[in-house]
């Protein structure tokens, strides 16, 4: 599968090309609704700007959903281009707007596609990623007595396999804790918990959930 990639902030660049001034932005969105939502908050701080450009990959939802608008520059010379940056970056349910201030010179049907898709591009380059993936979810239970020691050993061995454990949840009976795991680590994992915990830590496997993970 190819690597989908998101943003952890929203990130910014500017491109200053014969006069004129490209102000990429760069937003996380779950949706359209919220991505047309940064669309017209570019449009409301800049309402002097000639043309708020835009392009969008959204992955949340029923279906894929990909979309690009010129914003009155000639056809294909500015969503497109910002499209083909997001997608060549593997950037998914994030919208770009190119905010483009006319300095006076006309850049052509090529300087303009350049223009905007090299203002996305920077603002890529600005960003700050993560990796959306897979990841196993094992769910692992132990008595108050053995709490502390099996949290202990559930992060040690799950950091050895590139795993995460989230905050321990108690209950009347005992603490519980949810792990992730590359799933292709699971039966190593599941195994070295059974050997390091000597049976105070009941381990079980529970599907899988996507996450987004520092690169």
């Amino acid at each position: 599968m190819t690597e989908r990639l998101v943003l952890a902030a929203p990130a910014d660049a500017e491109l200053v090309e014969k006069k004129s001034r490209f102000l990429a932005r760069l937003e996380p969105v779950a949706g359209v609704a919220a991505a047309d939502a940064v669309i017209h908050a570019a449009r409301r701080a800049a309402p002097s700007a000639r043309h708020h450009c835009s392009a969008m990959v959204i992955e949340s939802g029923p279906a894929p959903i990909t979309r690009s608008n010129d914003d009155g520059e000639p056809a294909g010379t500015a969503g497109m281009p910002m499209l083909i940056a997001l997608q060549g970056s593997h950037l998914v349910d994030v919208v770009a707007v190119v905010t483009r201030h006319f300095g006076g010179i006309k850049l052509g049907t090529g300087g303009l596609a350049r223009a905007y898709g090299d203002a996305v591009t920077a603002a890529i380059a600005e960003a700050r990623l993560l990796r959306r993936t897979a990841m196993a979810v094992l769910i692992a239970r132990a008595g108050h007595a053995e709490a502390g020691a099996s949290e202990h050993v559930l992060r040690q061995v799950l950091a050895a396999h590139g795993g995460t454990v989230e905050a321990p949840v108690y209950g009347g009976s005992g603490v519980e804790l949810t792990g992730l795991v590359p799933p292709e680590e699971l039966d190593a994992v599941l195994a070295e918990l059974a050997a390091a915990s000597a049976g105070a830590l009941d381990v079980t496997a529970h599907g899988t959930r996507t996450v987004d993970v520092a690169l």
